[in-house]
């Protein structure tokens, strides 16, 4: 009978292959994390302020690196020039070419599993959080 391998050791596993698979779709449209997160952002919020951005993504990147996204944006002509930036077409469509990736990528990670062991599994993960956080 084979062992059953540490909680821990299939998180970290399952993690390092779900950012391998993401950062590998981002860096074929010649992205990095950090700008996909700012192109959602603003995508999401229509328009965002480089403050806002850098306020709401603030546990994820430093202020300065979300500014110098907002400036690398602006320079390939994916955001327009407004006081509050929106993305441009060109902008929209590589958010869109970058996200139908990314969807195609959750698809085949999700094959094989119902909607019912996504949400044990969910819930089991918050429980086990939840548990770490009591001391």
């Amino acid at each position: 009978m084979s062992k059953t391998p540490p909680i821990g050791f299939l998180i970290r596993q399952a993690d390092n292959l779900l950012t391998e698979g993401v950062n590998a779709i981002q860096a074929s449209f010649g992205l990095t994390r950090t700008d996909w997160q700012v192109l959602n952002l603003i995508y999401e919020k229509e328009a965002v302020t480089v403050e806002e951005a850098a306020q709401l993504l603030s546990p994820f990147a430093a202020g300065n690196e979300i500014k110098e996204v907002f400036k690398k944006f602006a320079a390939e002509g994916l955001l327009t020039e407004d006081v509050i930036p929106a993305l441009t077409g060109k902008g929209i469509k590589l958010y869109q070419a970058c996200l139908e990736k990314q969807k195609a990528f959750r698809e085949k990670v999700m094959m094989g599993i119902t909607e019912q062991q996504y949400q044990q599994v969910i819930g089991t993960l918050h429980t086990m959080i939840e548990n770490m956080k009591k001391r």
